[in-house]
């Protein structure tokens, strides 16, 4: 049964818990599927909060903070890096998954990809090799047509041009003006015209932070601001 592992595009599957403060770095591409509870990432200075059905990959190459948020139990994945390459070069762009921040994608497919698989990897079937196997290709696939993004494609212009200029200041408008809201990427792309996967490009371009980080911010900024001046 463990050659069988082995020979998987699927290295290692496991039920974790999170229970301290560890920097992780990755040599091949690892899944989490957080399953009840929650936990804490952060990557490039920027923090993420995962709770229960949120999906996260760790990318080669990188160094990601991970903590708990609470009791926590999570499904580990972790895939031989050599099959993603498979069907287009990573060099050329990356794949986008984190559930907890990324509103432009439906993610229950992938969830259902994820549990099939591990349901596959732990259960007893004779051909468990060729199951996996196929199960890999089906979630290469997916991720490729829906997680992909190409970054030699045309991306949004910097805000040296005046349009643009006044297409950052149409989003920060609708931002402090409804922050008290319910903003989601997906309302303000409604409301200025745009597609989600544009604006959220062109917001983290030319701010150097995500959408939902910037709203967050700025809901604590006039958070603390009224305790400070109640009577304003």
């Amino acid at each position: 049964m463990a050659s069988a592992h082995e020979k998987s595009p699927f290295l290692k599957m496991a039920y974790i818990t999170i229970n301290e403060n560890a920097l992780r770095s990755f040599y091949d591409y690892d899944f989490f599927l957080v399953l009840e509870g929650s936990i804490r990432i952060l990557k490039d200075q920027e923090t993420y909060f995962l709770g229960k059905d949120d999906v996260f990959l760790f990318e080669p190459g990188f160094t990601y903070q991970v903590s708990s948020a609470g009791n926590n139990v999570v499904l580990s994945l972790i895939m031989d890096s050599g099959f993603f390459k498979r069907g287009h070069s990573l060099q050329t762009g990356h794949f986008i998954c984190n559930s907890s921040v990324d509103h432009a994608r439906d993610y229950q497919p992938l969830r259902q990809l994820l549990t099939q698989s591990a349901y596959i990897y732990f259960g007893k079937e004779d051909i468990l090799d060729l199951n996996l196997t196929s199960q890999a290709y089906r979630l290469l696939y997916y991720l490729n047509a829906y997680h992909y993004e190409d970054l030699t494609k045309e991306q949004p212009l910097p805000l040296e041009n005046p349009k643009y200029q006044e297409r950052m200041t149409a989003i920060l408008t609708y931002i402090h003006e409804n922050y008290n809201s319910s903003i989601t990427l997906q309302a303000a792309a409604d409301a200025l015209h745009l597609s989600v996967p544009y604006l959220s490009a062109f917001f983290r371009q030319n701010m150097k932070e995500n959408f939902n980080t910037y709203v967050n911010h700025i809901r604590l900024k006039y958070a603390v601001e009224e305790l400070i001046y109640p009577d304003f």
